[in-house]
């Protein structure tokens, strides 16, 4: 073609050539060049971002002769632009996440001194009526909705991934039976919820509350997929033998095993979508709407459970994502109940228990003293400090809080061992993650409890801690709880 037959327009884009005319060439008549960001066409019609020189060209008597430009593809530094800015998403989405778990840990610790106060008096109430009492139905009720608090509480930990993974045998179809309940909640009247969960309990090896963070993903993953939000979801449960096309450690194909079915009747998924649905910060919901954290997290639980999980999905004909967990032999591991029970008495011993919350720390002195002990208690851990400073033989156990101000439970825990290096200390806590346990065992802790769990747990604690103390050679073996 000869080019000398075309016009700037047969070059730009209407809005490129726009700014050359309205901008670029009376500038570059004005200062000799101008240089600006605008785009060519392709061949194929698409435009390609370049930065553009214009340059005004005159004779010796300073007349204008012709104008030149000169264009240098922007596209490499586009795409790099690109990368950088989602890295930076990336990084701000870690970034929040991780501020939304030190705020849920701070809310979980003031969150659960408030349960461990309820679900003791609680129990200890109960404890002090006689079983046909009228009062005992209304108790329960309450010692019910306490234990669904504490529960609702594990549950954003887990999301936020600030506590330790407990894996342990338990009934897949309880789990996502009550992540269903949780559900159902949320979900608008629009949206129909069925289950389909095989009556034969299917045991497990997982950590509770991950698995029930599936079920609610894979959920709300489901829901969102949904036409303006209407529509079904489908949670089946049952057995079946491994496909022979899933891949799952250890565990041959053909291989009885759990299913763990999330079907929607939504809009389905292509090819290219389905390639990275389970890669973190993918996703295909508007800025603002989604952190595509969400399939991730569940590939995440899914695998380190020693499953899989397979998506079979079509465009315009809804999802279904099939988790395969393998069967756990032994049997399903019963959860403690909130209840007083039944462990050897004490004999008197001096207990020192240190909590700046005044209403645990009766609750606590009163469950001890109820299981036989005597309890000193402070509120403050200098005091506590002080206490075993002038009388180091003076006590058989310290028991102190984690968050204090002033002197932190592990501050105390420190202290006490230098002053009393055989007296046995317990660290509670409203929230006890993994770098809590390693610091308490490095400061000389012999146990570490969730504040939640004092009702069902401290009374044993002590009596084991104190049992082990009469037996030298077992000595320094940390206990976790």
């Amino acid at each position: 073609a000869d080019l000398s037959t075309l016009t700037i327009h047969a070059f730009h884009p209407p809005w490129a050539t726009q700014r050359v005319l309205d901008e670029g060439i009376p500038a570059a008549h004005r200062d000799g060049l101008w240089r600006g960001e605008t785009a060519l066409l392709a061949a194929d019609g698409s435009e390609v971002p370049v930065s553009q020189l214009i340059l005004c060209h005159r004779n010796q008597q300073g007349q204008v002769t012709h104008l030149s430009t000169v264009a240098h593809d922007l596209r490499p530094l586009k795409q790099s632009q690109a990368e950088h800015e989602a890295l930076q998403s990336r990084l701000r989405d870690t970034q929040r996440l991780e501020a939304i778990g030190t705020l849920a840990g701070g809310v979980a610790h003031d969150f659960n001194n408030v349960l461990a106060a309820i679900l003791g008096n609680v129990a200890m109430a109960r404890q002090d009526v006689a079983s046909e009492h009228p009062v005992q139905r209304p108790l329960a009720l309450v010692q019910q909705a306490a234990v669904r608090a504490r529960t609702l509480v594990q549950q954003i930990l887990t999301f936020s991934r600030r506590t330790p993974q407990q894996r342990r045998p338990q009934p897949l179809q309880a789990l996502v039976a009550e992540a269903v309940a949780l559900l159902r909640a949320t979900l608008p009247s629009e949206v129909r919820l069925d289950t389909a969960l095989l009556p034969t309990p299917l045991t497990v090896l997982t950590d509770g509350a991950q698995m029930q963070q599936v079920v609610m993903n894979l959920c709300t993953n489901a829901w969102q997929a949904l036409p303006e939000q209407q529509g079904l979801i489908t949670v089946r449960v049952d057995a079946v033998a491994l496909p022979a096309g899933v891949a799952m450690a250890e565990t041959p194909a053909r291989t009885r095993v759990a299913r763990l079915q999330v079907q929607d009747s939504g809009s389905g998924m292509d090819a290219a979508t389905l390639a990275h649905i389970f890669e973190p910060f993918f996703t295909t919901k508007p800025v603002g709407q989604g952190t595509g954290l969400g399939l991730a997290v569940v590939h995440g639980i899914v695998t380190g459970s020693g499953g899989a999980i397979v998506v079979d999905s079509q465009p315009g004909q809804g999802s279904c994502f099939s988790v395969y967990l393998p069967l756990c032999a032994e049997p399903a591991a019963s959860e403690p109940g909130p209840e007083l029970h039944a462990v050897p008495r004490g004999h008197g011993e001096r207990l020192l228990y240190v909590d700046d919350d005044e209403v645990v720390g009766l609750t606590m002195q009163s469950l001890l003293e109820r299981a036989g002990y005597q309890v000193t208690r402070l509120t403050d851990g200098h005091a506590a400090v002080a206490a075993v400073q002038a009388d180091p033989a003076g006590h058989a156990l310290l028991i102190t809080d984690f968050n204090m101000p002033g002197l932190s439970g592990l501050a105390v825990a420190k202290a006490v061992r230098a002053l009393a290096p055989g007296l046995p200390l317990v660290i509670t806590s409203g929230f006890v993650d993994e770098a809590l346990q390693l610091r308490a065992q490095q400061a000389g802790v012999d146990a570490v409890l969730l504040k939640e769990h004092s009702m069902e747990r401290l009374p044993a604690l002590v009596h084991a801690l104190l049992a082990r103390r009469l037996r030298p050679h077992n000595a320094g073996t940390a206990l976790a709880d």
